[in-house]
């Protein structure tokens, strides 16, 4: 009963937020997965602990991100900041990596551990 009613209030919430967006059942479930969840979560959020040691984390988010909002990988930057690299594509959807200017910079890291110079990429007609 309480993951229903979380589940109007939600979409309440999202209606009244972005009335022209439709909403995604599958958000809704992995959202509302934990509801009522009797027990404590065994991994709580807090600050990122990375290795002084490890090469510099590239993190890639869209803009306008639909489910793992900029505001997230922003803010992750922001706690790490000489520890993480972000490179914003300035487009929407949910996968960041469809553009050339995206997917050579990850292919620069990935291959040779060589971060990008540019902070974003620009949006494209991604088909």
């Amino acid at each position: 009963m309480e993951a229903s009613r979380a589940k109007q209030d939600l979409v309440r919430a999202e209606k009244a937020t972005a009335p022209h967006a439709r909403t995604s059942p599958k958000m809704h479930k992995t959202i509302l997965g934990c509801v009522g969840w009797p027990e404590r979560a065994n991994n709580p959020q807090r600050s990122p602990r990375l290795d002084p040691g490890a090469p510099t984390i590239l993190l890639v988010n869209s803009r306008h991100d639909p489910a793992t909002g900029h505001a997230w990988a922003r803010n992750v930057h922001r706690q790490a900041p000489h520890k993480t690299r972000l490179l914003t594509y300035e487009g929407s959807g949910h996968q960041a990596v469809v553009t050339p200017c995206t997917i050579s910079a990850m292919n620069q890291y990935l291959i040779h551990l060589t971060l990008p110079p540019q902070s974003s990429c620009p949006a494209a007609d991604v088909k």
